[in-house]
């Protein structure tokens, strides 16, 4: 009977401190509790980055996204914005408390906060964890459409494309001339598929072919030579040159395909009407390793080699630039933008551009040292380094008559020596560097003409002083302490 009353007595005294020690679990696991939540909050981060890397891929590829997934996308955003406001809630409240004395210099707790903050930060590390588990269930994050069929006869949705003379007419072998300078996308698929044919309805070719279109980049030479030279072509000629568009280099211009397109930018190039015009254009395809350039670094750049003659004002030098870019965008071998003080060159325009310029370019790289050793750049004429990390001591390069560096790194180094053997230089844009002086050497560049120095920061710029046939001499957006009394000797 004993035993009984024992063991009754100890199930009501459990059902009776559970309840009471629940509330105080709380208090005792608060650090614990939003150590959990910050945990689980850096697990949502991540699933949702890999989710949204997904999304953005899919929509590079005109594919549409999943209503579910925008849905999720929506809600992480919410879930994580309310997990971080009371987690920043919660450290202002404890940063109060400690500055708060009650008691012989004992900070005061205020029980019933602390209770709150961490019940409510148990509670939502749940349903963190809930939101990051359903994205383990996504099959598929898009799915993939076609773009509406928008005929070449309609006049409404492009303008028409005019070439400037019947040759290249009949080389793209065109009932019609149609001129755009960078057409819209669900346009370029029409151009596209009305030239290539049928073959495009092929549920195996569709999605090679609307890929092809894209690479395109919008320019009309490269959207009808493609799509002559892929009609009733086979799947695996279709996947070929989809790759070579992909990576277009003037070696890769062998094969159908390639000489195709090749043989419409050539022809294009070859007809401009003066040496001014394909002087400029090649200039260009020094510009930018990003798909804009500046009109205004193509006049100081044009100046800096002595492209434009008989001009007397920089007004004059500035109108005759923006005349060639538009001569140049009426050929389609350079794009419009957005904003006028720019322009954009395909990649496949830019190649060709270069092929046989003596031009050299590193992007996110340094050069290869065999190179430097080895004088593979003694023939260059232009070379363009991008986010360049490391530069070797001297580059020799006799010929070289424009240089563009831009720095990734902000202790990228500059030899004393690294301008010495570059007699002909002309052009130099240096961009993001931070040094305490110029190298010496960069006095020894005695045809230099224009020198822009694109956000850096600099203490001594004496040795500009020795500089004498500058044109032009920017600084733009660039830190200089102080302007050396040099500069008072440049006549130019």
């Amino acid at each position: 009977m004993t035993e009984i009353a024992i063991s009754v007595a100890a199930k009501v005294a459990e059902y009776l401190v559970a309840p009471i020690a629940r509330p105080f679990s709380y208090l005792w696991n608060h650090k614990s509790n939003f150590e959990n939540l910050k945990n689980e909050v850096k697990k949502l981060e991540v699933r949702r980055d890999s989710v949204q890397h997904s999304v953005e891929d899919a929509r590079r590829n005109g594919e549409e996204i999943e209503k579910h997934v925008e849905s999720w996308l929506d809600n992480v955003k919410n879930t994580i914005d309310e997990a971080s406001e009371l987690i920043n809630g919660d450290d202002h409240h404890q940063q109060q408390q400690a500055d708060m004395k009650c008691f012989k210099g004992f900070s005061c707790i205020n029980l019933k906060k602390r209770y709150q903050h961490s019940q409510k930060a148990a509670r939502l590390k749940a349903g963190v964890a809930g939101v990051r588990e359903e994205a383990g269930e996504f099959e598929k994050v898009s799915y993939r459409t076609i773009p509406e069929e928008t005929w070449i006869e309609s006049s409404n949705n492009y303008e028409a494309f005019e070439e400037r003379n019947n040759l290249l007419t009949n080389e793209m072998d065109s009932q019609h001339n149609f001129h755009v300078e960078a057409l819209k996308e669900a346009d370029a698929w029409s151009l596209f598929k009305n030239i290539a044919g049928t073959c495009t309805d092929h549920l195996d070719l569709q999605q090679i072919a609307f890929n092809v279109v894209k690479k395109c980049g919008g320019v009309p030479i490269a959207i009808v030579t493609v799509a002559k030279a892929l009609k009733n072509k086979e799947i695996y000629e279709w996947n070929n040159a989809l790759q070579e568009l992909r990576k277009p280099s003037w070696k890769n211009f062998q094969g159908a395909i390639a000489k195709e397109v090749y043989t419409s930018i050539k022809l294009s190039y070859n007809y401009l009407e003066s040496d001014e015009l394909k002087a400029t254009f090649l200039l260009c395809s020094s510009m930018g390793c990003t798909y804009y350039a500046s009109i205004r670094d193509l006049l100081r750049y044009g100046i800096g080699l002595s492209l434009f003659v008989g001009l007397d004002t920089m007004e004059a030098a500035t109108n005759r630039v923006a005349t060639l870019v538009s001569k140049l965008k009426s050929s389609s071998l350079l794009l419009d933008t957005p904003d006028s003080e720019w322009f954009a060159m395909h990649d496949v325009a830019r190649s060709i551009a270069s092929q046989n310029e003596h031009v050299f370019t590193v992007i996110d790289d340094f050069i290869p040292r065999d190179w430097v050793y080895e004088n593979t750049l003694e023939n260059c004429t232009r070379i363009s380094l991008h986010n360049i990390i490391e530069l070797p001591d001297k580059l020799v390069c006799p010929k070289l008559m424009f240089l563009y560096i831009k720095s990734k790194v902000s202790f990228l180094r500059i030899h004393d020596q690294f301008f010495l053997e570059m007699p002909k230089l002309q052009v130099l844009h240096l961009v993001e560097m931070y040094l305490r002086s110029l190298p010496m050497s960069l006095g020894r560049l005695v045809n230099l003409k224009t020198l822009c120095l694109e956000k850096c920061k600099l203490r001594d710029a004496t040795i500009i002083g020795v500089l004498k046939k500058l044109e032009i001499l920017s600084f733009r957006d660039s830190r200089i302490v102080k302007l050396p009394e040099e500069m008072r000797q440049l006549i130019s």
